[in-house]
């Protein structure tokens, strides 16, 4: 028998959701159990045109704990600012509903918010695809930073792997309209705002589901993902020097990662992307791409910008081939960060 939650609740997690009811029940659940979880409220959000969602949300019914809110508006960050103006708990968890939290992991996640008083945490992920098998782990940027861990090349990401105590979120919301990318837009947003009391975990605390079904982070080119990164990652250069917070390592980590976005996208939009790479020499003039072919040493010297140009059409014809291979016979969903 389900008791009710008590109060004050400790946890808040939320969960966009869309035409996934199986899933969704097993990202749920995954919030509830655990012999050390503490008082948790899930706030599941069905958003846009869906009418899988009520015969989950009957098979809930009786559970205190679980709670259904609507949003007509098919936008899953619009949802999970609904979220976050119902939560009550003093920490809060954004989950997909197609990934799944390990309760265990997850609860000792939250006791060292707890114990070492943290704005937010962060841990690890295990990768598994549509048969559950593991693709592998994704563990966190390993500094103390959480400035660092946000922006840098190997930065922050998924929405699951982090927590966040509440009052720290204040007026910040995710970006409505961002299709994707929009896990760094926030964590960069998040990271950025104000100092951050922040730790990371090795621990995974959940699995990240590779699937065939639909999902956003596959709909578009690359080139649209790392716009949307290099904008905010420009952006936070602006927010740290006016805060005091800059500092010529933030630079470095910035121009690092500018280069590798511009990089992996320039044969999208070539002429946008050199502009991207100058403006990552004005804040470092020694960080390039983390491409092999920019540390031989005769290369080394070539201005990166030329290089890029350079490669460019033997970059375009392995894209069209890579194109033309995933329209004959599809492409792989499983995905690595």
């Amino acid at each position: 028998m389900v008791t009710a939650v008590e109060h004050p609740i400790a946890v808040s997690v939320i969960i966009p959701t869309v035409g996934r009811p199986t899933l969704l029940k097993r990202a749920i659940n995954s919030c509830l159990y655990g012999k050390h979880a503490l008082a948790t409220e899930v706030i599941v959000v069905p958003n846009g045109a869906d009418d899988s969602w009520p015969t989950v949300r009957n098979e809930y019914a009786a559970d205190p704990r679980v709670r259904f809110e609507y949003s007509p508006t098919p936008d899953q960050n619009v949802a999970r600012n609904l979220g976050i103006k119902l939560a009550r708990g003093e920490l809060v968890r954004f989950l997909d509903d197609d990934d799944y939290l390990f309760p265990e992991a997850a609860s000792a996640q939250y006791a060292h918010m707890l114990l070492q008083d943290l704005d937010f945490c962060s841990a690890g992920a295990t990768l598994t695809d549509q048969h559950d098998k593991s693709l592998g782990e994704l563990p966190q940027p390993e500094t103390d930073s959480p400035e660092i861990a946000a922006l840098s090349r190997k930065r922050l990401q998924l929405p699951f792997t982090h927590v966040y105590r509440r009052n720290s979120i204040g007026n910040l919301r995710w970006p409505v309209g961002v299709r994707q990318s929009e896990d760094i837009v926030w964590l960069i947003r998040y990271a950025t705002a104000a100092p951050r009391r922040w730790k990371r975990m090795d621990a995974s605390v959940g699995a990240w589901y590779q699937h065939a079904g639909h999902r956003q982070s596959l709909d578009k080119p690359s080139g649209v993902v790392h716009e949307v990164t290099a904008k905010e990652l420009l952006d936070a250069c602006l927010i740290l020097q006016a805060q005091g917070r800059w500092s010529d390592e933030l630079a470095t980590v910035v121009a690092e990662a500018l280069w590798a976005v511009s990089h992996r996208a320039f044969p999208f939009r070539p002429r946008y992307w050199t502009n991207i790479a100058t403006q990552a020499m004005r804040l470092d003039t020694e960080a390039r791409p983390d491409a092999p072919v920019y540390r031989y040493p005769v290369l080394h010297a070539l201005d990166p910008r030329a290089l890029m140009w350079l490669l460019l059409p033997k970059r375009l014809v392995s894209l069209s081939l890579s194109l033309a291979r995933g329209a004959l016979f599809g492409r792989d969903y499983r995905r690595t960060l």
